[in-house]
């Protein structure tokens, strides 16, 4: 058994390149009309930078024949980007005269995703292992369950719960990482799992008319494991 935790690099890769955040997939923002201003705002990927995630697994692993082991456990994952929202405003309605000048300014939000993973991997150890030094490579799947997290989506920031939300319920990410094991005491190790995990399907509803997104994460998990016999 293995309890592992830490923090993550995280962002996510958007379809073509496109808006971040637009309500329809479009290539100019619909404008929003508050007390006689018009305000509206744009983005795209170039305008998102990664951001600290967290994650934290319980991991049961069992050793198969030889050096190739098998792992399943649970998780919870947070993803996140940063993200420049360019908002333009112009005073006046669209037919009367602007008695103020337009201004254009720059927000920065953080968007997140929250999930709770099923994990499943297979590993392989490297070289023979030492007494108390072990070392490996491991890849796999994982079943992600939508929890909630922040969105900013056209001028509006919200946050949603694991329902009503423009998010898949259940999504399928990747991994591929490496595995680093030292024997403290008999049947005691300390563990660490750099990971790479990506999204292979879009978290967004197909039906949202979101544009498709897919988190990514580079994560340094570390922990301490136990082995039942």
């Amino acid at each position: 058994m293995q309890a592992l935790a830490g923090s993550a690099l995280t962002s996510r890769t958007l379809y073509s390149g496109g808006l971040a955040y637009a309500p329809m997939p479009s290539s100019s923002p619909s404008p929003t009309y508050i007390n006689n201003r018009t305000v509206w705002s744009s983005g795209s990927a170039a305008d998102e930078q990664a951001t600290t995630g967290f994650a934290a697994e319980m991991q049961l692993q069992r050793q198969l024949t030889g050096r190739w082991s098998l792992g399943t456990g649970l998780g919870y994952h947070v993803f996140a980007a940063d993200q420049a929202v360019i908002v333009h405003v112009t005073y006046g309605s669209p037919t009367a005269s602007n008695f103020y000048p337009d201004s254009v300014g720059k927000m920065h939000v953080r968007n997140t995703y929250q999930f709770l993973t099923l994990p499943l991997r297979i590993g392989y150890q490297l070289g023979a292992g030492h007494a108390h030094l072990r070392y490996g490579l491991r890849a796999g799947a994982d079943v992600a369950f939508y929890l909630g997290g922040r969105s900013t989506e056209g001028s509006t920031s919200r946050t949603y719960g694991p329902t009503g939300s423009p998010y898949r319920p259940l999504s399928l990410a990747l991994s591929l990482g490496a595995e680093v094991r030292y024997q403290l005491a008999p049947g005691w190790e300390l563990l660490a799992q750099p990971t790479l995990t990506h999204f292979v399907t879009s978290v967004a509803r197909p039906s949202s008319g979101y544009v498709a997104r897919y988190p990514l994460a580079a994560t340094a998990l570390v922990g301490v494991a136990y082995w039942l016999r």
